[in-house]
């Protein structure tokens, strides 16, 4: 028996700790609820690169995704940011408003994000200079998007206010 599918404009998927607005894609109904037909995967992976430059603080939930993409246990995380283990779980019970850590330890973690993303070189140094010159938006103006059919978020991009920002790590 074929699944029933169904095409939609705009679905937030929060399966990996934060929200993700889907948009044109489509839906496919399993066990008599609607999951998006993505590579869910690899829909991760883009996010995990696209926080790099997000243009906004990071969020307890985005810290929290962060640190189990890199595998890390909170002291191990800790430990790689010159914090301490309590410190990483503050930054986590923040949840979705921003952790109000120093911008020096966000941009640590942001380059770490370039650093595991496979970001070498001189893009690592563009990567670098792009989070350097950062203007940050409110949280809550922010929204990370992927679209398929539109070239300019077929990876993971943000949305700011009604603005498009791009995906800063696209192609690698």
């Amino acid at each position: 028996m074929a699944r029933k599918r169904k095409k939609v404009r705009k679905f937030i998927y929060p399966g990996h700790g934060f929200p993700i607005e889907l948009r044109n894609i489509e839906l496919v109904e399993v066990f008599g609820r609607w999951a998006p037909d993505v590579d869910l995967t690899g829909l991760g992976e883009q996010a995990f690169r696209s926080l790099a430059t997000k243009p906004a603080s990071l969020t307890g939930d985005e810290i929290h995704f962060v640190r189990h993409r890199m595998r890390l246990k909170v002291e191990a995380f800790a430990e790689l940011l010159r914090v301490t283990h309590p410190t990483v779980l503050h930054w986590e019970k923040s949840r979705e408003k921003a952790t109000k850590m120093n911008w020096g330890t966000e941009q640590d973690i942001r380059l770490k994000i370039a650093e595991r993303s496979g970001v070498t070189g001189a893009r690592f140094f563009e990567v670098y200079s792009e989070i350097a010159a950062l203007e940050l938006e409110p949280v809550e103006n922010v929204v990370m998007v992927y679209d398929p059919s539109d070239p300019e978020y077929a990876k993971t991009g943000f949305a700011v206010s009604g603005r498009r920002r791009s995906p800063q790590l696209r192609g690698t």
